[in-house]
């Protein structure tokens, strides 16, 4: 099987999709699947890598650089098409959405990966975002915690960052001096009280339980996850599903 990966980062990138579509490519690579990437950059294009320039800043305003990359997907994605089986798109850029639909003209499949960008700003106003994921066979979070905020989540104009630790409890007094804090209280786990989703939702909560006996190795597993999520999805022709492990169907 070959596989196109469509992100707009690879590494030395350190984002979740530089990140992932690399590690996926690996772990394909190790299965022998082929493997071949179109992404952003100044290089020169390599066997399996094709890079799309990116206009001047300056100039976004006029509209002309996002002509000049759909121009240049357009022309380089068709030669990584005709040999992909499968398109798997990471992130919602205007390259990843015009070679989206050069996909979906060619008949070729593709699975949509969203991370945070696309879940913060997206309004539900956008044609062209709700196109771009209708017609994906499969649309998947990069994380359950994405899923959640895009299923539970009320809308919120700010980016957040969650972190959760797991702790020790050595005092259940309150701080008397902490004026931000109205009450504490512990509440066991199948009789939870009511929860300020916009902080915290129940099946968050659910999934500490599942994380808790992890030790080692969370990279791995996570990879290694998501690269069986991908193959299970192609071994069934990319059939939309509903999944709890992030897949969501489409529509």
């Amino acid at each position: 099987m070959n596989v196109l990966m469509v992100t707009p980062h690879l590494p030395p990138h350190q984002a979740a999709n530089a990140l992932l579509p690399h590690l996926l490519g690996q772990a394909l690579g190790r299965l022998g699947h082929g493997v071949d990437f179109l992404t952003f950059g100044q290089a020169r294009d390599g066997d399996h890598v094709r890079f799309v320039r990116r206009g001047p800043r300056a100039l976004r305003a006029t509209r002309l650089p996002q002509a000049m990359e759909a121009a240049q997907t357009w022309w380089k994605a068709r030669g990584l098409l005709a040999r992909a089986h499968v398109v798997h798109v990471h992130s919602s850029t205007w390259m990843n959405q015009v070679a989206a639909r050069l996909a979906a003209r060619q008949g070729r499949p593709y699975v949509l990966t969203h991370y945070g960008t696309e879940i913060w700003h997206h309004d539900g106003r956008d044609r062209r975002f709700r196109r771009f994921n209708r017609e994906a066979r499969h649309v998947t979070f990069y994380s359950r915690a994405l899923l959640d905020r895009a299923r539970h989540h009320p809308p919120n104009i700010w980016h957040t960052w969650k972190i959760f630790f797991l702790c020790e409890l050595v005092s259940d007094e309150q701080d008397e001096t902490d004026h931000e804090v109205g009450d504490v209280g512990f509440f066991p786990r199948e009789r939870l009280p009511q929860l300020s989703v916009s902080r915290v939702t129940e099946a968050q909560i659910e999934r500490f339980f599942e994380l808790r006996p992890q030790k080692t190795g969370v990279v791995h597993e996570f990879v290694e996850e998501r690269r069986a999520v991908f193959l299970d999805a192609v071994g069934k022709q990319l059939r939309p599903r509903a999944h709890m492990n992030g897949i969501v169907a489409r529509g």
